[in-house]
């Protein structure tokens, strides 16, 4: 093989070799289907056990008495949710010190 013909033949690959490469790297687009797949999510945490609620004359027993309590209770849901509260017992009592006095549990709103 003479070496004109080498040259050509060399000249040929590089170029089909090149065009290959270019193709190879053409971008192409097209559609897919994605499926997500969400698992119901239901929790909620208390970031403090103990609430104090300091009752300290009569107004406080008329009109009651609060306490905020920032970031308190955390709710996570990705569902609708709605919080309930229930009482053990019909009655509460066991107050401090000298205090026997009983509380009707429906007197109590948790707002």
């Amino acid at each position: 093989m003479n070496y004109k013909k080498l040259c050509s033949l060399a000249a040929i690959a590089v170029t089909l070799f090149g065009a290959s490469i270019n193709q190879s790297a053409a971008q192409t687009t097209g559609t897919t289907n994605l499926n997500v797949v969400i698992t119901p999510i239901l929790s909620i945490s208390v970031t403090n056990s103990d609430v104090t609620l300091t009752f300290d004359d009569l107004s406080d027993y008329q009109n009651g008495v609060s306490v905020t309590m920032p970031g308190h209770l955390t709710l996570t849901s990705i569902l609708p949710y709605t919080v309930s509260l229930k009482a053990n017992t019909s009655t509460l009592s066991g107050g401090t010190g000298g205090n026997t006095d009983v509380l009707n549990a429906s007197a109590v709103s948790v707002s």
